[in-house]
């Protein structure tokens, strides 16, 4: 998806960003699946990791998604604000992911 890159970062992050997303996926014993997760941007100063936990109730029937990423950068001068662009950046994706997710789950119920 393309972003909006502030001038002050289009150095260091470019027109457009080559990801790798590594995910270790493991159930616990209370019926939650839980994911250990990092995101390396190719070429960019930056460490990103995090975790999801699927949580479900209601019997299984259910479940809620708990997400938590960290991300952070030792590049000085300009690094609060590349950290601050991907964090607001991954907040954009998700969200788009969520929203799209809800579509597939109302088309597949109708």
């Amino acid at each position: 998806m393309p972003s909006q890159v502030p001038s002050v970062l289009k150095a260091v992050l470019g027109a457009s960003n080559k990801i790798r997303q590594q995910e270790q996926w493991h159930w616990l014993d209370n019926d939650t699946i839980s994911c250990d997760l990092g995101v390396e941007i190719v070429g960019v100063p930056v460490t990103v990791q995090g975790n999801m936990r699927l949580i479900a109730f209601d019997d299984n029937q259910r479940c809620e998604n708990h997400v938590t990423i960290s991300v952070s950068t030792s590049l000085p001068f300009i690094g609060g604000t590349l950290r601050d662009f991907v964090a607001k950046d991954i907040k954009r994706v998700a969200q788009a992911e969520f929203e799209y997710i809800q579509q597939q789950i109302a088309v597949t119920a109708a």
